[in-house]
């Protein structure tokens, strides 16, 4: 197995509910290859544990399978391409455990606020150049799988504005409430309840918020509910504070300078791990304590070598750190990866 000591990381929204810490990585192993610009990497618990799930360009969205003891392969994981749901090309995408779904032909669709052992909701965002709108997908824990069928997916019009195409990077507010951010486009949009049962309940997505710039790659929200943005070619990384205590509206914008914290050279990727706000760039991954307050900027893995262009990452339990990263941003396909970090 190949080992990068010290390497670097990218990370992405786990769930609605915070991730446990976990300890800082002192090595990192190669996890799974031949991947595309992974955008967004999420651990989806099923029955039989569970599998790191991750967005690639050219794939979808993608679970990782264990890599067959014959392959000359030396990645532990490989791409379960019969699985993949590909819609477009994928982007960041957000997981929600707590407004779940039901079964076909139950009396609802959806129980909000209440657990499921058995399906919950997943938001795809599509960045291609047409692309308007969010698939809500249904994952089900017994077969660990999405279920298939139009009937079990639902796209969600996010467009609020003619400019916003290449739905790009998304998060859930502590209310179930969908935010997105674009390609092509300055605008932060808000969707209240995609959750619902029929999607005549579903508001219409409204801009709450003023990026400054297009091109979001990312957004997370930290345990305060604060929103953090990671602008494309930026220095810092920017926010709106509380948009639900601050009443973002349409007639009340919130612009992206309410929040946030500079320390970081060109942030690709976010991800709040319960205690701190991970931030995957060009050169690394950042770990930043207290973003909304002393914002204390941390490098979590120093040494880079190797990794570029750090995309997506994801924190599962308080055992592992998994990040994906592309050295050619996808120009030249299967040239990614994703990485474990090894905590103390």
């Amino acid at each position: 197995m190949r080992k990068h000591l010290l390497g670097a990381a990218a990370v992405v929204a786990l769930t609605a509910a915070a991730a446990p810490a976990f300890a800082l990585p002192t090595a990192t192993n190669l996890y799974a290859d031949n991947l595309t610009a992974p955008s967004g990497a999420a651990w989806l618990a099923d029955n039989a544990g569970g599998h790191l799930w991750i967005a690639d360009h050219l794939n979808g969205l993608c679970r990782l399978i264990p890599t067959p003891t014959a392959s000359t392969d030396p990645a532990p994981d490989m791409v379960d391409s019969p699985n993949c749901v590909l819609i477009g090309a994928a982007g960041q995408f957000a997981v929600d455990t707590v407004n779940v779904a039901k079964r076909k032909g139950e009396a609802t669709t959806t129980v909000a606020g209440k657990a499921d052992s058995l399906r919950f909701y997943v938001y795809y965002t599509d960045l291609s150049t047409k692309s308007v709108g969010v698939t809500r997908l249904i994952f089900d824990r017994p077969t660990g799988k999405f279920l298939s069928g139009l009937t079990n997916r639902k796209t969600i019009n996010v467009k609020a504005t003619t400019a916003d195409t290449g739905v790009e990077a998304a998060a859930l507010g502590k209310n179930g409430d969908l935010y997105v951010a674009f390609k092509r486009s300055a605008n932060i949009v808000k969707v209240a309840k995609p959750y619902a049962t029929t999607f005549t309940t579903v508001q219409a997505p409204k801009v709450i918020g003023d990026a400054g710039k297009k091109d979001v790659r990312a957004l997370a929200f930290d345990n305060l509910n604060n929103l953090y943005l990671a602008p494309n070619g930026g220095a810092s990384v920017t926010g709106i504070a509380d948009p639900v205590a601050n009443a973002c509206s349409p007639t009340n914008i919130c612009g992206a300078g309410d929040a946030g914290f500079t320390g970081v050279f060109s942030p690709m990727s976010l991800s709040w791990d319960g205690t701190a706000l991970n931030v995957g760039t060009v050169t690394g991954v950042m770990r930043v304590t207290d973003p909304a307050g002393a914002a204390t900027v941390d490098t979590v893995v120093p040494d880079t070598a190797g990794f570029q262009n750090v995309s997506a990452v994801a924190a599962v339990k308080p055992t592992a750190i998994y990040f994906g990263s592309d050295p050619t941003a996808g120009l030249t396909p299967l040239a990614g990866e994703i990485d474990v970090g090894t905590p103390y």
